[in-house]
């Protein structure tokens, strides 16, 4: 099973390739979404090893596990870090698959850099969690990203 050392070092190796694909590779939003969520994939997984000594398996597991309304106690997160952490996993989806939750027509659903903004947000919302819980470093991480410009964000640098 993993340590939570291990998801964290997992996490930041992820961060480091969102970086590199950031500036080095046009027009993949759709990867770099994806690549936030698994970074915030590791630090929840740290979060439950912690807590636990515990590595779930599945999705669905590991949302019930984080619930704030969930039936153990110390593994709760509260609902801003859940929600995070919840819309970090369906915009992962809609760049996966081109699904909207929700709707299960025959529209693809397409990632834009609206998403990529809100992926970024998000994981940003994670990683000061896991800091101020942990006081684990983590280095700001250098995207471009026309719509951060102009948005407070700890461990990222928009160029």
């Amino acid at each position: 099973m993993p340590s939570f050392s291990e998801h964290i070092q997992q996490s930041k190796n992820n961060l480091h390739f969102l970086q590199e694909v950031s500036n080095k590779v046009d027009n993949c939003i759709d990867w770099q979404i994806t690549i936030c969520f698994y970074s915030a994939v590791h630090l929840i997984n740290a979060f439950i090893a912690d807590k636990l000594d515990y590595t779930y398996r599945t999705h669905v597991e590991v949302f019930d596990v984080i619930n704030p309304e969930g039936k153990i106690a110390n593994t709760r997160l509260t609902w801003p870090i859940y929600n995070a952490y919840r819309k970090l996993s369906n915009l992962s989806r809609r760049s996966r698959y081109l699904t909207k939750d929700g709707e299960n027509g025959s529209t693809a659903f397409y990632c834009t850099e609206k998403h990529s903004s809100r992926a970024i947000i998000n994981l940003d919302t994670l990683i000061k969690y896991i800091n101020s819980e942990y006081g684990q470093d983590f280095d700001k991480v250098k995207i471009s990203c026309d719509r951060l410009k102009g948005i407070d964000l700890q461990y990222f640098e928009i160029k």
